[in-house]
């Protein structure tokens, strides 16, 4: 880097290595503009709903109160692995240190405040997939795209729905001989494997409007229910659930 203009420039080695690694203008983009302030950053991320828990390589990492930023080089063994401007290689966390460095911190780190995912790819607001009878857990699949079988009198057994891009979504299961599950959140698993249990329905809360469709047994495709707060498929008449497909409005 050239000189210090009077100003902390950590964020700045960002941009810089954003530039050289994709161009001025896909930097930008994935920055979302550009900024000396690592808060402003944040706050950007933030709004855009990038600010993410389970960090990977090519995430970005703030420190203290915003006060720093790094990019990840790797995540292992609990640790992250980061390249910084602006710091030292000092073992603890060194804002304004006059150098770039690589670094490792433990995830829980008490120095990290948060990371945040810029869209390498992008990604559908909503991805869902199921685990069927006889077959497994399917590959992802993004919003309005059908999960599950039609015709083979499959039962669909667990779920798990993953909400991006600023979509939150909580949902549970009516399940075979339990009723209905706890509530489960982005990412997590609803339902049961091993068990033979077919899901009867599916009720699905997010800050989003919805819209979404069925196919239940001996019925088939049920017509669409949309909101912010829907419910698919049946609870009393003991029909397994066979296939969804869900779309953000």
């Amino acid at each position: 880097m050239a000189r210090n203009n009077g100003y902390a420039w950590c964020n700045v080695f960002i941009d810089w290595c954003f530039v050289q690694a994709l161009g001025i203008d896909r930097a930008k983009e994935l920055l979302i503009g550009w900024s000396a302030g690592c808060t402003q950053d944040y706050n950007w991320f933030k709004e855009r709903g990038q600010i993410v828990k389970n960090p990977q390589r090519g995430d970005l990492v703030f420190f203290g109160s915003t006060s720093h930023i790094g990019i990840i080089e790797k995540v292992e063994n609990g640790k992250i692995y980061t390249i910084e401007g602006n710091t030292s290689n000092k073992a603890e966390l060194v804002t304004n240190g006059g150098a770039v460095a690589k670094k490792s911190y433990a995830i829980n780190s008490k120095y990290i405040h948060s990371f945040a995912r810029p869209k390498y790819i992008n990604t559908p607001d909503l991805q869902y997939k199921a685990h069927i009878q006889d077959i497994g857990w399917t590959d992802w699949k993004s919003a309005g795209e059908i999960v599950g079988t039609v015709g083979e009198e499959k039962r669909i057994e667990a779920i798990i729905i993953q909400a991006n891009n600023g979509v939150d979504v909580s949902y549970k299961v009516h399940m075979e001989g339990i009723g209905w599950s706890d509530w489960k959140h982005s990412g997590e698993a609803a339902g049961t494997e091993g068990e033979s249990r077919r899901i009867e329905a599916i009720e699905i809360q997010s800050n989003r409007s919805l819209e979404a469709r069925e196919q239940v047994q001996d019925i088939g495709w049920m017509p669409c229910s949309r909101g912010t707060g829907i419910k698919i498929g049946t609870e009393t008449k003991g029909l397994r659930l066979e296939a969804f497909v869900i779309s953000v409005v």
